[in-house]
């Protein structure tokens, strides 16, 4: 396909109507909408070729319908005689730079492919130079000697000389007369482990001397993968990285590839830029229809960076050489390919050193370097990181060595040690890949610490973290699928408290029937070890309680609530006989939540109310006595429990800001489910709760207090603010982990629209789908019976009555109170039939 490229004029023309809607060159209607990048925007504005398909849409985007009239026509003679390698005008100008100001050997390094010898050879056309190219063996047997390179620098001049001192006057004479370019091409051969030249060619030495000499006229440029470290040499280094994502974009629009911006950036990170990579893969690709078929094909195994055999040789090539020359260097290497790289996308020098078992200290650092110079790994803000393609292979070879578990621990031990908050994320972060490691050899016992201490945050003080860490709200598939691929492998103490954040987080998923299970599991191992010679231990008596809490909620969550208040009652009891406040705390804030959903939202505060005292150690009847004495005396009422809430608030860190918004946001729900003269309360504890989440920075929390506001102002008839925060909740649910979340959300959403006359069967039918496949009954019910009132509404008498048997069936067989509501309707919607 064509490309063309807007004339000045027409790009003007194109700035305007862009600039004309308001847009930006990231506007989606330039971008999203039409499939297109930024910088396609960006190089139409600059007057750089596009593919003629682009360049169309982006004139019909802005309203360019005659879009031939803004094409340059002119001729190609008028356009510069020179044009820079793709992508590399930077370095040509910075090399332009160094020349002008003096310099007279440059040696352009980085690895294999990544576009030196090209670089080099443009520059000295750019220059209008003429050059001679010496190009080095690419295997040290085969290095020509020093005096046969300089004969092949002056045989197009003059007969060389046949002493070595002569030629290299010679040499110097030529080059003091007259101007010439000089390129060295792939010195590493010729270079050690630490980039001196080898004995049998230190005589380059001399060579380097004169050509780097004050006098000369002459530019040199060295390209090499390794570093050159010859202190007696004049020369500056030009470390060249990969081309930009932009620079691929363009190449392969030039080859008529279609790209998208997903793609495009995962591919060009997984090979760094590679120049080489970027056109071996040209051919590939186009067997496809277009980049991102290409990707999602390739794209399924550890190995599928190294599918293209040119690009595999390329790195072998160069890894080869590093076990001959450098064998501890190239073991760091294949040990650093143990990193994922995910979570953690690059480490410390600590974690390189770490690796470094087997080397004594004086000589790690230069190790590090060796690859760092070579730019087998990259460095950026004192960290690092190996590109994919290069790990791909590193780690190939690792897996065929007997080192591959122990350097799985040393990383795992690594990231364990440096995860020492688990309220921080990058070190929660660094938790999930020790997990990774231990689990990668088996040790189960470690992932169990790793999981439960530096993810949880449940060490032997904190305890109720195993069910209520923040990180169980913020990682919830996640933290259940650790846990599922390890409980069964660990011994019975460990499982016991394992179960635990198991049986959270089935729950907050939907699956309540399986929280049932590993709440019954839980009460079986806490009998046996009670049995034996524990049965004041905390753990037991603390996963006890939380079995019979983890019970409770999901049976609420079902939907069978006198179920769920008799289960709470059972953990209240447990903590009660043990005598330890945090546990009676915690069983109170359940039985809260209970008596919430079982419609007695007076129980439920006064639960809440006892709960918070006792958990910040406060004695209970007094307190509690005064908060009642006041509940409808709420202009008294109001500062006593402002003042009472910034005396006693609890260290402020995260996890004891969400654990304070759990009781702040359970009261303000109590509250909106009383008399509406009690919205006072209902509004200062919702607003409370959301101060105390936008300072936690919990995503879940913040959502709960949006729709807890919502459902305050829409009591009230403040159908503005209402609609506000019921937006704001409905929009924090992108990328929401939590099942009970989204549908929890969504369903109050549509019973809004339905109170405000607004059709909310799509909303409902939506709905629907989400809790197929969950246990959240009382849910189901309560959405069969909005959508059977909404069909109703609709005229829609059989798709009605269809919804409303659903709803009965389900109302009936769980024994709530939604059971009469459903017959009621039933009876209209006989009647209308009749």
């Amino acid at each position: 396909m064509a490309s063309l490229r807007a004339s000045q004029e027409g790009r003007e023309k194109f700035k305007q109507a862009r600039n004309k809607k308001g847009w930006e060159q990231i506007a989606p209607s330039l971008t999203t909408d039409i499939h297109l990048t930024r910088s396609t925007v960006q190089r139409l504005e600059q007057g750089k070729r596009i593919r003629q398909d682009s360049f169309v849409a982006l004139c019909k985007a802005v309203g360019i319908e005659k879009w031939e009239e803004i094409v340059d026509n002119s001729s190609p003679r008028d356009s510069k005689p020179y044009l820079a390698p793709l992508g590399r005008e930077k370095d040509i100008e910075d090399l332009s730079q160094r020349v002008n100001r003096g310099a007279k050997v440059i040696v352009i390094q980085g690895i294999g492919g990544i576009g030196k010898t090209t670089l080099a050879e443009c520059f000295f056309k750019f220059r209008k130079l003429k050059y001679l190219k010496l190009r080095m063996a690419t295997a040290t047997a085969y290095i020509n000697p020093v005096g046969d390179a300089i004969d092949e620098l002056l045989q197009e001049r003059e007969e060389p000389s046949r002493n070595f001192r002569g030629k290299l006057q010679q040499l110097k004479r030529q080059l003091q007369t007259g101007k010439l370019g000089i390129l060295i091409d792939n010195l590493e051969p010729a270079l050690d482990k630490h980039g001196k030249f080898i004995e049998p060619h230190r005589d380059y030495l001399e060579l380097l001397a004169v050509l780097s000499d004050a006098s000369v006229q002459s530019v040199t440029l060295i390209t090499s993968r390794e570093f050159l470290e010859e202190p007696g040499v004049t020369f500056e280094r030009l470390p060249l990285k990969g081309l930009d994502e932009e620079a691929w974009e363009q190449f392969f629009c030039s080859r008529n590839i279609q790209t998208d911006t997903v793609t495009l950036n995962a591919i060009h990170k997984a090979y760094g830029g590679n120049a080489l990579a970027m056109t071996i893969l040209c051919d590939p690709i186009k067997r496809y229809d277009n980049l991102a078929d290409y990707w999602q094909e390739h794209n399924k195994t550890d190995d599928h960076l190294l599918v293209e055999i040119r690009i595999e040789n390329l790195i072998k090539e160069q890894l080869n050489r590093l076990e001959e020359i450098y064998p501890e260097a190239y073991r760091l290497l294949c040990r650093l390919s143990c990193y994922h790289y995910q979570d953690v996308p690059s480490i410390p020098i600590e974690g390189l050193l770490c690796l470094l078992w087997d080397l004594p200290k004086e000589q790690q650092t230069q190790a590090v370097r060796s690859l760092k110079d070579r730019s087998l790994v990259e460095f950026s803000n004192k960290e690092y990181y190996l590109h994919p393609a290069i790990q791909a292979l590193a780690r190939a070879r690792l897996k065929l060595t007997d080192e591959w578990k122990r350097v799985n621990r040393k990383v795992g031990e690594f990231y364990f040690g440096i995860a020492i908050d688990n309220e921080d994320k990058p070190h929660v972060k660094a938790a999930f890949e020790a997990f990774k490691h231990f689990y990668e050899i088996q040790d189960f016992n470690y992932c169990c610490k790793t999981l439960l201490d530096k993810i949880l945050g449940a060490n032997k003080d904190n305890l109720d973290n195993l069910r209520c860490s923040v990180n169980i709200w913020n990682y919830t598939t996640r933290i259940l699928k650790m846990g599922e691929d390890i409980v069964e492998k660990l011994p019975e103490r460990s499982r016991l408290l394992m179960l635990i954040p198991i049986g959270v987080c089935y729950s907050d998923l939907g699956k309540n029937y399986k929280a049932l299970k590993v709440s019954q599991e839980i009460i079986e191992i806490t009998e046996r070890l009670g049995k034996l010679d524990e049965p004041n231990n905390k753990k037991i008596i603390f996963a006890k309680v939380a079995a019979y809490s983890i019970s409770g909620r999901a049976n609420r969550l079902i939907g069978k609530f006198q179920v769920s208040l008799n289960e709470c009652e059972k953990a209240i009891k447990t903590a009660n006989d043990s005598n330890l406040t945090q546990l009676k705390a915690l069983a109170l804030y359940e039985l809260g939540r209970a008596y919430i959903d079982a419609n007695k939202p007076g129980r439920a505060v006064s639960c809440f109310v006892v709960a918070a005292f006792q958990a910040i150690g406060m004695t209970v009847s007094e307190e509690a006595r005064k908060f009642f004495k006041l509940l409808f005396d709420i202009p008294k009422l109001l500062p006593q429990i402002e003042n009472l809430l910034q005396k006693n608030s609890p260290q402020d860190t995260r996890s004891n800001n969400i654990k304070q918004f759990r009781i702040i946001y359970s009261i303000a729900q109590c509250f909106n489910l009383m008399s509406l003269s009690l919205h006072p309360l209902a509004e200062f504890f919702a607003i409370k709760a959301l101060k105390l989440a936008e300072t936690a920075d919990d995503k879940s929390c913040k959502t709960w207090a949006y729709l807890e506001l919502a459902i305050c102002y829409s009591r009230i008839g403040y159908q503005k603010k209402a609609s506000q925060y019921y937006k704001q909740a409905e929009n924090n649910l992108i990328d929401e982990d939590e099942t009970f979340v989204i549908v929890t959300v969504l369903s109050k959403i549509a019973e809004w629209d339905y109170q405000q006359g607004r059709d909310s069967s799509e909303a409902l039918e939506k709905l629907e789908k989400l809790l197929q496949d969950t246990d959240f009954h009382y849910l189901q019910a309560r959405v069969y019976y909005n959508l059977s009132l909404t069909y109703y509404k609709l005229c829609l008498v059989a798709r009605a009555n269809d919804y409303c048997d659903r709803a009965l069936s389900i109302a009936t067989e769980l024994g709530i109170p939604l059971v009469k509501e459903c017959q009621e309707l039933k009876e209209q919607l006989l009647s209308e039939q009749t």
